[in-house]
């Protein structure tokens, strides 16, 4: 988080392993794990596929990045800014 606040909510289940996880409609069918504000300097890691919500709490700036630990490739398009 560079700047403002924002909070957060990260729960138990994984995307991957929810059957049909387009139909869930209200957090309600979640399990909370965590929940935190996150303010300037601090940083939150979520683990790959984890439902979570960010909602900010006023204007923000953060930076957002996907760290992974696989070893085989991935196929990705990339694209080009002008």
């Amino acid at each position: 988080q560079q700047t403002g606040k924002s909070y957060w909510k990260v729960y138990k289940e994984y995307s991957m392993n929810v059957e049909k996880c387009n139909i869930i409609k209200d957090e309600k069918e979640l399990s909370l794990d965590y929940e935190c504000v996150l303010e300037p300097g601090d940083l939150i890691y979520i683990p790959k596929s984890r439902f979570h919500l960010a909602q900010p709490l006023e204007k923000r700036l953060s930076l957002s990045f996907a760290i992974s630990h696989d070893t085989k490739p991935i196929n990705r398009k990339w694209y080009k800014f002008k």
